[in-house]
């Protein structure tokens, strides 16, 4: 019987490096190894090949991390029907729509992947994809994407940093430019010098800045996009129904690094550090870098269990760098390789670290994450895979 590739992650790597020299030995070898080892001490686990999360899915347990993509060996994503024999370069983009269709991004390729439920990788975007301007006759290319998002209506939005532009895939084919021009002869009041300039313009016509991270609101009538603006700090800009930008939270400027503890007007607040964003369950915007604020109106406040993130991060040296909000449960947050809780009245307790790599070089940082029905899916760059994790 063939091993099944899409095992959970355990910890058998001692074993297998008893057997075979992890640096001289390719990934599909590896995954029998494990296979074979788990086999080996619970027969009942191998049940036949599996190229699919449905596969998968019954076996996988609450707080236990599946690799549903990736891992594999000089084959690309789009090349083979098994997800977990793609090889992704650096993975750390994900976005999840409500069909339960992931897609994945990379940076360098560059390229967005889509993983539909029990289907193979196939390429959503890539380099080749070209997104119209509205307008113009021209069209523009993906360069560098930096973040992805989707709605409730399985639209794909993309950050595209080379270009400043916010790029979208409509369900029905249509690729579009949302935010932004590379127009290198907008005037000042387009925001040549200060991007903050081009509010209440359209999105289209003004400087976007270099994005960071985007939300989108569940109707899509709100696309948030976090924008650097200088070296450690950012802002928060909104494209509205109309197609109109304007700059809604963050201040430029300013030697004031001190946290806020209070409600503030949100264009007086600085935004440090790498900025994430995402909608809560009650529809507000949700921002960390510092801090985990929420957007209330037009004002700043930080969230009760902000003060105890801080901490952590200090403790671990290591700050937060993704959230979801997870209605009910509370938040999510990854910090490096480990997902915290943070429940509503601010306590913060650890879900799960993922297991090291072996045998794989180092690639980019640790990725994103992305919440569907009851589980966490998480991009790993360093391992070059997408993994799930059951919370419930």
């Amino acid at each position: 019987m063939e091993p099944n590739y899409d095992l959970p992650v355990v910890h058998v790597v001692d074993e297998i490096r008893k057997i075979v020299p992890m640096t001289t030995t390719s990934s599909r070898v590896i995954r029998y190894a494990v296979a074979a080892l788990i086999c080996g001490l619970s027969p009942a686990a191998c049940t036949g090949g599996g190229s699919s999360e449905k596969t998968s899915s019954p076996k996988a347990k609450v707080g236990q991390f599946v690799v549903i993509a990736g891992g594999g060996y000089n084959i690309k994503p789009e090349q083979t029907g098994r997800p977990t024999e793609a090889q992704f370069n650096s993975p750390n983009m994900l976005a999840v729509s409500p069909d339960g269709t992931i897609y994945i991004g990379e940076p360098f390729r560059p390229a967005i992947y889509r993983l539909p439920p029990g289907g193979p990788i196939s390429i959503a975007v890539d380099k080749n994809t070209m997104f119209q301007e509205p307008g113009k006759s021209q069209v523009a290319p993906l360069v560098q994407p930096v973040d992805i998002a989707t709605d409730a209506r399985g639209n794909l939005f993309i950050a595209d940093e080379e270009r400043q532009a916010i790029r979208e895939v409509t369900v029905d084919g249509k690729r579009l430019t949302i935010a932004g021009t590379d127009d290198k002869s907008v005037d000042i009041a387009h925001g040549k010098n200060d991007v903050r300039e081009g509010d209440g313009r359209p999105a289209t016509e003004v400087r976007l800045g270099d994005p960071i991270s985007i939300a989108v609101t569940p109707d899509h009538k709100k696309i948030y996009v976090a924008v650097k603006v200088e070296e450690d700090r950012s802002i928060v800009r909104e494209v509205d129904s109309s197609g109109a930008i304007r700059t809604i939270a963050g201040k430029v400027g300013g030697s004031s690094t001190k946290p806020i503890r209070q409600a503030t007007k949100s264009t007086d607040v600085p935004i440090r550090l790498s900025t994430s964003l995402a909608i809560g369950a009650d529809g507000h915007l949700l921002i960390l870098g510092q801090q985990l604020l929420r957007l209330n109106g037009t004002e700043l406040e930080p969230l009760p269990g902000t003060a105890p993130l801080e901490a952590l991060s200090k403790k671990l040296n290591n700050p937060a760098s993704y959230i979801i909000s997870a209605g009910t449960y509370g938040y999510i947050v990854r910090m490096n390789t480990s997902l915290y809780r943070m429940t509503k009245d601010g306590h913060i307790s650890p879900i799960a670290t993922l297991p090291p790599c072996y045998g794989m070089p180092k690639s980019g940082d640790y990725g994103d994450i992305a919440l569907h029905n009851s589980a966490i899916y998480m991009t790993n760059a360093e391992c070059r895979t997408v993994v799930r994790l059951r919370i419930s």
